[in-house]
């Protein structure tokens, strides 16, 4: 009895893992309690890609609060303002929200790398 109960955890437990590995990423950093949650701060400095009807799909090189580079992909209901500086809330690439912050409110480190890379 014993045999067949841990031969069906270890199916169960692979379906699991099956099941996450075929989630894309964003969907599965959004559930997976063990992937980190960051900011990244991006400027607007892209055209976006337009959607029919509606909105627009931005992609973006960002920086850590520790000028750590990482790039970053949302969805906005309208395109967004040129050159405005947003604060990315992510958990790993899953995008959870942004807000828009000023130029003044940018980490140190975060404020040098967008001016010095020009973005």
């Amino acid at each position: 009895m014993k045999k067949k109960t841990m031969i069906g955890v270890v199916i169960g437990m692979a379906i699991i893992v099956g099941g996450f590995l075929a989630l894309p990423k964003e969907v599965s950093d959004q559930i997976n309690p063990f992937v980190s949650k960051k900011d990244v701060y991006v400027q607007i400095n892209a055209k976006p890609a337009l959607r029919n009807p509606g909105g627009a799909d931005y992609t973006l090189i960002g920086f850590t609060k520790s000028g750590e580079k990482q790039e970053v992909k949302f969805y906005a209901s309208h395109e967004l303002r040129k050159n405005a500086f947003l604060k990315v809330y992510m958990k790993g690439s899953y995008v959870k929200t942004w807000e828009e912050v000023k130029l003044e409110s940018l980490p140190k480190k975060v404020r040098d790398q967008l001016i010095k890379s020009d973005l």
